[in-house]
Protein backbone atom coordinates (compact mmCIF):
# COMPACT_ATOMS: atom_id res chain seq x y z
CA UNK A 1 0.00 0.00 0.00
CA UNK A 2 1.43 3.19 -0.92
CA UNK A 3 1.99 6.12 1.08
CA UNK A 4 -0.43 8.19 -0.21
CA UNK A 5 -3.32 5.83 0.15
CA UNK A 6 -1.76 5.30 4.49
CA UNK A 7 -1.89 9.04 4.42
CA UNK A 8 -5.06 9.10 2.83
CA UNK A 9 -6.80 6.39 5.48
CA UNK A 10 -5.01 8.05 8.27
CA UNK A 11 -6.71 11.10 7.62
CA UNK A 12 -9.91 10.32 7.16
CA UNK A 13 -9.42 8.23 10.41
CA UNK A 14 -8.52 11.27 12.13
CA UNK A 15 -11.36 13.30 10.82
CA UNK A 16 -13.45 10.61 11.52
CA UNK A 17 -12.33 10.58 15.40
CA UNK A 18 -12.39 14.31 15.35
CA UNK A 19 -16.17 14.38 13.93
CA UNK A 20 -17.00 11.44 16.16
CA UNK A 21 -15.74 13.54 19.45
CA UNK A 22 -17.15 16.52 18.28
CA UNK A 23 -20.52 15.20 18.22
CA UNK A 24 -19.72 13.36 21.49
CA UNK A 25 -18.33 16.77 23.33
CA UNK A 26 -21.67 18.49 21.45
CA UNK A 27 -24.45 15.96 22.95
CA UNK A 28 -23.00 16.23 26.44
CA UNK A 29 -23.17 20.22 26.31
CA UNK A 30 -26.63 19.54 24.84
CA UNK A 31 -27.63 17.05 27.71
CA UNK A 32 -26.00 19.24 30.20
CA UNK A 33 -28.22 22.35 29.01
CA UNK A 34 -31.49 20.31 28.73
CA UNK A 35 -30.77 19.08 32.62
CA UNK A 36 -30.11 22.40 33.53
CA UNK A 37 -33.00 24.03 31.82
CA UNK A 38 -35.22 21.19 33.69
CA UNK A 39 -33.89 21.78 37.24
CA UNK A 40 -34.32 25.25 37.20
CA UNK A 41 -37.94 24.87 35.81
CA UNK A 42 -38.37 22.71 38.44
CA UNK A 43 -36.77 25.19 40.83
CA UNK A 44 -38.81 28.17 40.24
CA UNK A 45 -41.84 26.02 40.33
CA UNK A 46 -40.80 25.19 43.79
CA UNK A 47 -40.12 28.43 45.11
CA UNK A 48 -43.78 29.83 43.38
CA UNK A 49 -44.85 27.10 45.55
CA UNK A 50 -43.15 27.95 48.40
CA UNK A 51 -44.20 31.67 48.24
CA UNK A 52 -47.91 30.39 48.11
CA UNK A 53 -47.46 28.24 50.62
CA UNK A 54 -45.85 31.47 53.15
CA UNK A 55 -49.05 33.07 52.02
CA UNK A 56 -51.46 30.55 52.98
CA UNK A 57 -49.67 29.83 55.96
CA UNK A 58 -49.64 33.99 57.19
CA UNK A 59 -53.47 33.41 56.79
CA UNK A 60 -54.31 31.64 59.94
CA UNK A 61 -54.59 33.23 63.33
CA UNK A 62 -51.79 33.55 65.70
CA UNK A 63 -54.66 33.52 68.40
CA UNK A 64 -56.52 30.51 69.50
CA UNK A 65 -59.79 30.60 71.14
CA UNK A 66 -58.22 29.44 74.34
CA UNK A 67 -56.41 32.54 74.59
CA UNK A 68 -59.46 34.80 73.96
CA UNK A 69 -61.53 33.19 76.39
CA UNK A 70 -58.81 33.32 79.14
CA UNK A 71 -59.62 37.19 79.27
CA UNK A 72 -63.27 36.01 80.94
CA UNK A 73 -64.32 34.33 83.92
CA UNK A 74 -66.06 31.04 83.83
CA UNK A 75 -65.13 30.92 80.11
CA UNK A 76 -66.88 27.81 78.16
CA UNK A 77 -64.67 25.23 76.96
CA UNK A 78 -63.01 25.36 73.77
CA UNK A 79 -62.09 21.55 72.34
CA UNK A 80 -62.71 19.27 69.22
CA UNK A 81 -62.87 22.90 67.21
CA UNK A 82 -66.30 23.54 68.81
CA UNK A 83 -66.77 27.42 67.87
CA UNK A 84 -70.38 27.40 67.50
CA UNK A 85 -70.40 25.74 70.56
CA UNK A 86 -68.55 28.47 72.52
CA UNK A 87 -70.55 30.70 70.93
CA UNK A 88 -73.98 29.74 71.86
CA UNK A 89 -72.15 29.80 75.57
CA UNK A 90 -71.47 33.03 75.29
CA UNK A 91 -74.72 34.19 74.01
CA UNK A 92 -75.93 32.06 76.84
CA UNK A 93 -73.88 34.06 79.70
CA UNK A 94 -74.55 37.44 78.05
CA UNK A 95 -78.85 36.48 78.01
CA UNK A 96 -78.18 35.72 81.41
CA UNK A 97 -76.66 39.31 82.52
CA UNK A 98 -79.26 41.02 80.49
CA UNK A 99 -81.99 39.42 82.56
CA UNK A 100 -79.78 40.06 85.51
CA UNK A 101 -80.01 43.78 85.02
CA UNK A 102 -84.17 43.71 84.58
CA UNK A 103 -84.24 43.13 88.57
CA UNK A 104 -85.38 46.23 89.99
CA UNK A 105 -83.38 45.75 93.50
CA UNK A 106 -79.93 45.03 92.03
CA UNK A 107 -77.61 47.80 93.55
CA UNK A 108 -75.87 50.44 91.32
CA UNK A 109 -72.40 49.01 92.09
CA UNK A 110 -73.74 45.29 90.75
CA UNK A 111 -75.32 46.73 87.97
CA UNK A 112 -71.86 48.33 86.73
CA UNK A 113 -70.13 44.88 87.20
CA UNK A 114 -72.40 43.04 85.46
CA UNK A 115 -72.99 46.12 82.29
CA UNK A 116 -68.92 45.85 82.17
CA UNK A 117 -69.21 42.05 82.42
CA UNK A 118 -71.62 42.17 79.18
CA UNK A 119 -69.29 44.27 77.55
CA UNK A 120 -66.58 41.98 77.79
CA UNK A 121 -68.43 38.99 76.45
CA UNK A 122 -69.47 40.60 73.77
CA UNK A 123 -65.70 41.64 73.18
CA UNK A 124 -64.62 38.01 73.36
CA UNK A 125 -67.59 36.85 71.52
CA UNK A 126 -66.30 38.89 68.41
CA UNK A 127 -62.89 37.97 68.56
CA UNK A 128 -63.95 34.35 68.51
CA UNK A 129 -65.70 34.78 65.55
CA UNK A 130 -63.28 36.71 63.85
CA UNK A 131 -60.73 33.91 64.80
CA UNK A 132 -63.77 31.61 63.34
CA UNK A 133 -63.69 33.09 60.02
CA UNK A 134 -60.00 33.66 59.79
CA UNK A 135 -59.29 29.63 60.39
CA UNK A 136 -62.24 28.37 58.46
CA UNK A 137 -60.72 30.71 55.27
CA UNK A 138 -57.12 29.81 55.98
CA UNK A 139 -58.15 25.64 56.77
CA UNK A 140 -60.35 26.05 53.15
CA UNK A 141 -56.83 27.46 51.34
CA UNK A 142 -54.45 25.39 53.03
CA UNK A 143 -57.02 22.10 51.79
CA UNK A 144 -56.79 23.36 48.43
CA UNK A 145 -53.22 23.81 48.49
CA UNK A 146 -52.76 20.23 49.35
CA UNK A 147 -54.69 19.07 46.63
CA UNK A 148 -53.10 20.55 44.02
CA UNK A 149 -49.50 21.75 44.79
CA UNK A 150 -48.31 19.99 47.75
CA UNK A 151 -47.01 16.68 45.34
CA UNK A 152 -44.05 19.44 44.43
CA UNK A 153 -43.05 20.39 47.91
CA UNK A 154 -43.06 16.15 48.38
CA UNK A 155 -41.01 15.72 45.27
CA UNK A 156 -38.52 18.84 45.37
CA UNK A 157 -38.63 20.13 48.39
CA UNK A 158 -35.56 20.06 51.31
CA UNK A 159 -36.50 17.47 54.36
CA UNK A 160 -36.26 20.43 57.02
CA UNK A 161 -39.16 22.34 55.07
CA UNK A 162 -41.80 19.07 55.08
CA UNK A 163 -40.83 18.44 59.07
CA UNK A 164 -41.85 22.64 59.39
CA UNK A 165 -45.07 21.76 57.41
CA UNK A 166 -45.62 19.02 60.01
CA UNK A 167 -44.72 20.50 62.76
CA UNK A 168 -46.85 23.51 62.18
CA UNK A 169 -50.18 21.32 60.60
CA UNK A 170 -49.66 20.00 64.42
CA UNK A 171 -49.21 23.44 65.98
CA UNK A 172 -52.80 24.48 64.02
CA UNK A 173 -54.29 21.43 65.17
CA UNK A 174 -53.56 21.80 68.48
CA UNK A 175 -54.69 25.11 68.75
CA UNK A 176 -58.06 25.75 66.52
CA UNK A 177 -59.07 21.79 67.29
CA UNK A 178 -57.81 20.41 70.02
CA UNK A 179 -58.36 23.64 72.49
CA UNK A 180 -54.63 24.30 73.43
CA UNK A 181 -53.31 27.66 74.08
CA UNK A 182 -51.22 29.16 71.45
CA UNK A 183 -49.49 31.37 74.17
CA UNK A 184 -49.37 32.35 77.86
CA UNK A 185 -50.07 34.99 79.87
CA UNK A 186 -46.68 35.40 81.13
CA UNK A 187 -44.84 34.73 78.06
CA UNK A 188 -46.68 35.52 74.60
CA UNK A 189 -43.63 35.38 72.43
CA UNK A 190 -43.52 32.15 72.65
CA UNK A 191 -46.68 31.72 70.17
CA UNK A 192 -46.81 28.29 69.01
CA UNK A 193 -48.09 29.54 66.16
CA UNK A 194 -45.64 32.07 65.17
CA UNK A 195 -42.26 29.83 65.65
CA UNK A 196 -44.06 27.21 63.69
CA UNK A 197 -44.80 29.93 60.95
CA UNK A 198 -40.92 30.96 61.09
CA UNK A 199 -39.70 27.94 61.24
CA UNK A 200 -41.15 27.16 57.60
CA UNK A 201 -39.61 30.58 57.07
CA UNK A 202 -36.14 29.94 58.19
CA UNK A 203 -36.24 26.47 56.01
CA UNK A 204 -37.59 27.50 53.10
CA UNK A 205 -34.49 30.25 53.29
CA UNK A 206 -32.07 27.88 53.66
CA UNK A 207 -33.51 25.46 50.86
CA UNK A 208 -33.84 28.04 48.17
CA UNK A 209 -30.38 29.20 49.20
CA UNK A 210 -28.95 25.47 48.46
CA UNK A 211 -30.88 25.57 45.16
CA UNK A 212 -29.81 28.64 43.84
Amino acid sequence: MSDTIIAALVGALITLATSISTLYFNFRIERTKIRFEYAKRQQERLSDVYEMLMGIVNLFPREAPSDVLAEIEYPPNFAAGGFEGVLNSLNYQIGDCEKQLQNADIGDERKKEIQKRILKLGDVKGKITSIQKQYYKAKEEYRLFCGSDKAILDLYAGQDVINSIEAFEIAIHNTFVSGHCSETATEPSNNTIQISRRNIVNAIRSDLGKIF
